[in-house]
């Protein structure tokens, strides 16, 4: 089912210590033991865990943020993302090439 065309997901980064980052997003990125994915709005309820590989959240088309964890579960539901996370091992943020956006993090 496509999302509507201006559907956001609302992202919360929690970690034993705090809420690392929160707001919205236009999808969320990453890979785990089956290969890569991206949730987006309507996206199917999900659940997975990610061990020291980047999470990217894109904000836009023109900017998006990763964080890197040693262990992190995600967990999606109704167009909620929770990324539960222990250390922080990396965050960045940057601007996107369009061309990249399209990709995600499957490249």
């Amino acid at each position: 089912m496509p999302h509507a065309p201006n559907a956001q997901l609302q992202v919360k980064i929690l970690t034993p210590e705090a809420i690392l980052w929160e707001g919205t997003a236009e999808a969320v990125s990453s890979k785990n033991a089956e290969g890569a994915f991206d949730i987006l709005p309507e996206h199917a309820n999900f659940i997975t865990l990610i061990i020291a590989t980047p999470i990217r959240v894109v904000l836009s088309a023109a900017a998006s943020q990763d964080y890197t964890f040693d262990k992190a579960v995600i967990f999606a539901h109704e167009n909620t993302v929770s990324i539960f996370a222990d250390v922080v091992l990396a965050a960045t943020s940057k601007k996107n090439d369009p061309k990249d956006v399209q990709k995600g993090l499957t490249s």
